[in-house]
């Protein structure tokens, strides 16, 4: 399962995966890609909201590609 994450939600996270590996489900968020409260995403990610949702620079820079285009 690969929702959509929006930031808002970041916090619960941790509670997300909890919950859904109760039940065998492997849980992880494609980054949110747009603008969201003024600012510009997956770019405004702080490094802890980053580590939250397990990406890497690469998930960065494949929607930074995907939006120029």
């Amino acid at each position: 399962m690969k929702p959509i994450d929006v930031p808002a939600v970041i916090p619960d996270v941790p509670r997300f995966r909890e919950r859904f590996a109760e039940d065998g489900i492997d849980f992880t968020f494609a980054p949110f890609s747009g603008v969201y409260e003024g600012r510009r995403y997956p770019d405004a990610y702080t490094a802890a909201e980053r580590e939250a949702l397990g990406m890497t620079e690469a998930d960065s820079a494949v929607h930074r590609t995907s939006q120029s285009g």
